[in-house]
């Protein structure tokens, strides 16, 4: 409840995290990640794209828990839901005022999300891919998860579970104006059930499933 306050200006909303007193946003179509204090203040960019590499805009940043270390996607089309690439940067390797360095560890990537310090999930090619994470090196070696036709993947907070939103249509995309909630059950380590469908999208629109914070 409260008074909503405002702490930057952020004409394009795609995403944003809390890590420590900071909060982390990108909040306009194009540009980078953009980091300002949880009470306010100036907002300070934390990362810049790489004009030369096409690079167009930073978005969705995600954190890693147990560290300091977000990861994001870099757009290199301009175009809304089109695949880009997966990148992570560490807080504590950044240089006071000075853009971030990052290291770029996917391409053909919708969303990340981490699910421990050591584990992370993404929708990469419109399939699921679990994926061992190092926070230190920043690398990564996956294995593909029993999901096509896959978006917005999130782990459950105790991480047993992923649920995502799920469609073939024969491309990358997954159209939300059908899509389902699906889930996948994480029972042990690299140990991943069969999808299961929780939710009918249609005639509903399904995007961006969030757990609650005691669910599992």
């Amino acid at each position: 409840g409260g008074t909503a306050v405002t702490l930057a200006d952020a004409p394009s909303v795609l995403g944003g995290v809390w890590i420590d007193r900071e909060i982390v946003f990108a909040g306009s179509p194009s540009g980078g990640l953009m980091r300002i204090a949880a009470d306010g203040g100036d907002a300070r960019p934390l990362t810049t794209p790489r004009e030369a590499d096409g690079e167009i805009r930073h978005a969705w940043p995600a954190t890693v828990p147990g560290s300091r270390v977000l990861l994001f996607t870099i757009d290199t089309t301009g175009v809304d839901g089109a695949p880009g690439l997966l990148a992570a940067l560490s807080l504590d390797a950044t240089g006071g005022a000075e853009a971030a360095r990052w290291r770029t560890l996917a391409a053909g990537v919708n969303l990340a999300r981490a699910a421990a310090s050591d584990a992370i999930v993404l929708a990469k090619d419109a399939e699921l891919e679990a994926v061992a994470f190092d926070p230190v090196r920043l690398a990564t070696a996956g294995v593909p998860l029993p999901g096509a036709g896959a978006a917005q993947p999130t782990w459950s907070p105790d991480g047993t579970a992923i649920a995502y939103v799920s469609n073939t249509n024969g491309g990358w995309a997954v159209d939300f104006t059908q899509g389902d909630l699906s889930l996948i059950d994480v029972p042990g380590a690299d140990t991943f059930a069969a999808p299961r469908t929780i939710l009918s999208g249609a005639p509903l629109v399904v995007a961006r499933p969030s757990w609650s914070p005691n669910s599992g």
